[in-house]
């Protein structure tokens, strides 16, 4: 199970109709549609999802002028395991539900502060 399996199942970026297809398909190039904010956070690490894609779907919302929130781990990959990030992270998502539906947010942590001794 290696990249043949994978293009089998996608479709091949080297071949020019199955590149227009997984454009075609891509959220990337329809960042234009997004009607909702959106909140990205990243492992900087991560080994399935390169940094790169979420910086280019940042950038894609950003320059279509759409509402993206973006936070990068440093030390984290593909899910967080340090808890100190996980307190950000938790914090983050938060914020962003309270500036989209409303209500409170507790805001700032002091188990955030302390958060570098763990």
């Amino acid at each position: 199970m290696g990249l043949d399996f994978w293009y089998r199942f996608t479709g091949d970026p080297k071949d020019p109709a199955q590149r227009q297809e997984l454009n075609s398909r891509s959220p990337l190039f329809k960042a234009a549609q997004f009607t909702k904010p959106l909140l990205i956070m990243h492992g900087v690490n991560d080994p399935r999802v390169k940094l790169e894609q979420s910086e280019l779907m940042v950038r894609a919302l950003r320059e279509a002028g759409k509402s993206v929130g973006y936070h990068t781990f440093k030390g984290e990959g593909h899910g967080n395991i340090k808890w100190s990030n996980n307190l950000v992270m938790f914090r983050k998502t938060a914020e962003f539900l309270q500036r989209c539906l409303g209500g409170s947010n507790a805001g700032f942590d002091w188990f955030e502060l302390a958060s570098w001794a763990f």
